[in-house]
């Protein structure tokens, strides 16, 4: 267990894990720090939202498979941003399911699967400052690992009832992953594709959170809904903050070409990027402060 590997888990799909993951790990590495991002995901969704897919270097987790099961070093992606590198996912990463039934899997270090996972991630995790787990939905052996491995859970939900569900579905896990990982902490939740209107769901979900028997509080940021701004960055290869910067240099060079149309010259408009693009940025800066602010006091109060 690391000191700030952060799980990102629901068990439900769609509510935001993968992209949460990939913007807050090339966040925090465009302020400076070192950021490791594992994709333990079978679906691979980091080589669309960092823009890697088609890499030769895309294994599809089969190096998870081979450090956890041979002893072998992670396949990792050097620097898909500055300081941030990539442990890339796929569909072998289901080989592990295979494995775990195997009577080898009980020799692993760590007595199996997850252990091995955790033993292995955290020799590596030495050399970063933050490391990621995005993890796959569903109750599955990947999310044990993740849970082995996790110093924090940060639990992203939508407004979609079954999200909820999925955030009651953790909570079963992280008391038995306590049993090896007694430090597994929860960061909190917080609301992804958010209305910005939409404070009476924030209450509710703040009032529901109370009620699980477990700590678990509601991040003040939110990520605002924006289909826009998730296409571009989707089409982009981009993250929020990256797409944002581009809108500005965009919108610059448009109003440029129009002053000099207005003089006459025949010179080609820019097209721009949608404006909510900064706003989508700024609540991943938003949440980004929150959760250093959050792991610094419990770092404090340990």
């Amino acid at each position: 267990m690391s000191r700030r590997t952060i799980a990102v888990i629901n068990h439900k799909g769609g509510v935001g894990k993968s992209t949460i993951a990939a913007n807050l790990s090339g966040l925090l590495a465009a302020k400076g720090a070192r950021v490791l991002l594992v994709d333990l995901d079978p679906q691979g969704n980091q080589r669309v939202l960092l823009g890697y897919r088609g890499s030769p270097h895309d294994d599809a987790g089969w190096g998870v498979v081979q450090a956890v099961y041979a002893d072998e070093p992670f396949t990792v992606l050097r620097d898909i941003r500055p300081r941030l590198d990539v442990i890339p996912g796929g569909t072998k990463l289901d080989a592990l399911t295979a494995i775990a039934h195997t009577p080898a899997a009980t020799e692993l270090p760590g007595g199996g699967v997850p252990g091995s996972f955790a033993a292995k991630l955290e020799q590596l995790a030495a050399g970063y400052d933050f490391v990621f787990l995005d993890c796959p939905p569903r109750i599955t052996l990947l999310q044990e690992a993740a849970l082995r491995a996790a110093r924090y859970l940060l639990i992203p939900v939508t407004t979609d009832a079954l999200a909820w569900d999925g955030i009651t579905g953790v909570g079963p896990m992280v008391r038995k992953a306590r049993e090896h990982n007694p430090a597994l902490t929860y960061l909190g939740v917080v609301i992804f594709k958010s209305m910005a209107t939409a404070s009476a769901y924030r209450g509710s979900t703040r009032e529901k959170l109370g009620e699980l028997g477990d700590t678990v509080p509601l991040f003040e940021a939110y990520i605002r809904h924006s289909e826009a701004a998730a296409a571009e960055a989707s089409t982009r290869g981009q993250l929020a903050h990256e797409v944002a910067a581009d809108a500005v240099t965009l919108t610059r060079a448009r109003l440029a070409a129009l002053r000099k149309r207005a003089t006459g010259q025949d010179v080609p408009l820019p097209a721009t990027l949608t404006k909510t693009s900064r706003s989508v940025a700024h609540d991943y800066e938003q949440l980004m402060a929150e959760l250093i602010s959050r792991i610094n006091a419990h770092e404090t109060g340990e």
